[in-house]
């Protein structure tokens, strides 16, 4: 967790150096945001933004991820940046059509489209989650192999 902090303190910094949007393309930017903090009560979400990117063909959330690339993007990685974008959207009054998770150890990146399934998976997980605050109702959840390198491991009562 501590190198991840130190890698995203990094990339803030080489943030505001970039002209051009990381991946293959190289798009130009016109703007850029970086840890900016965002909120909505209509949401009902809150987080910190890595970085927003402003290009010609619109708004762009990146996120980063201090870990290897898989061969797909983590559905939670997509469904968390595209919380962000939505906050994005809602904070700043333009629409994210693209997001892009950054997978730093490899230099990897997926640039994903924000689809209408996609905003609407974010909005019932929220939903999900208020059900389960106010009801005072945990899940069942079975453990896994991914759970021993879950940082929150050593707290958790289902590993």
């Amino acid at each position: 967790m501590l190198e991840g902090k130190e890698f995203h303190f990094a990339e803030e910094k080489r943030a505001l150096r970039r002209k051009t949007l990381s991946g293959g393309r190289r798009e130009p930017i016109e703007a850029s945001w970086n840890r900016l903090s965002v909120a909505s009560t209509r949401l009902g979400l809150y987080g910190i933004i890595d970085e927003i990117a402003k290009t010609n063909n619109g708004l762009i959330v990146v996120e980063n991820k201090w870990m290897k690339a898989p061969k797909k993007p983590h559905p939670g990685h997509i469904y968390q940046t595209a919380a962000y974008a939505m906050l994005a959207e809602e904070i700043l009054g333009k629409p994210v059509r693209k997001i892009m998770i950054k997978y730093a150890r490899d230099n990897k990146f997926f640039e994903i489209p924000v689809t209408d399934e996609i905003r609407k998976h974010v909005q019932w997980t929220v939903t999900r989650i208020k059900s389960i605050i106010e009801n005072e109702k945990m899940p069942k959840i079975k453990a896994t192999r991914k759970c021993r390198n879950c940082g929150f491991n050593k707290i958790c009562r289902y590993t």
